[in-house]
């Protein structure tokens, strides 16, 4: 008959030692794979509020806007055609803030009501993360009936190129 009383000291200082091994390789993994999440939903989150902005602008037929001011952007949308009269964009009605990222262009984009973006060829690079772990989206490129996620090569740079995915 067999003995089964359990198991070894050693045994269990290997499966333990094992285990610690582990949590630590993993641990330092999760740390790189959130850094680039949270770059990646940044400009995610900026994608879909231009995306929308266009959307609403050729739907209510009304010009749409986004203000981008370093670490923060807002939508609103124009109360006339001649864009002399504005309000916060409904469901937009509050500041966005991209903290610790930030987008070093300022200005404003329009979208008119066909859909059209303006300025043309504009590229929103989002700063501030790390060039060790590089996330797969880092800007969005502006064109007058294209906007594009992509990355900025070389990393991290703002006057570097951005390359559509």
């Amino acid at each position: 008959m067999a003995d089964n009383r359990g198991m070894t000291l050693i045994e269990l200082l290997i499966v333990v030692s094992i285990i610690g091994i582990l949590v630590v390789v993993l641990g330092f993994e999760y740390a790189g794979w959130m850094g680039r999440y949270k770059v990646e939903t940044q400009v995610r989150a900026v994608y879909a509020d231009l995306s929308d902005a266009r959307l609403r602008a050729m739907q209510q037929n009304m010009p749409y806007g986004i203000n981008f001011a370093g670490d923060r952007y807002q939508v609103i949308r124009a109360t006339d055609e001649a864009w002399t009269s504005f309000t916060g964009a409904p469901g937009w009605t509050t500041v966005k803030m991209l903290s610790p990222y930030q987008i070093p262009w300022t200005g404003m984009v329009v979208i008119n009501t066909r859909g059209l973006v303006s300025p043309d060829g504009v590229t929103l690079r989002v700063t501030g993360w790390s060039t060790s772990n590089p996330p797969d989206y880092t800007c969005i490129l502006l064109g007058q009936t294209k906007i594009n996620m992509g990355w900025t090569t070389p990393q991290n740079d703002i006057s570097g190129q951005c390359i559509a995915k």
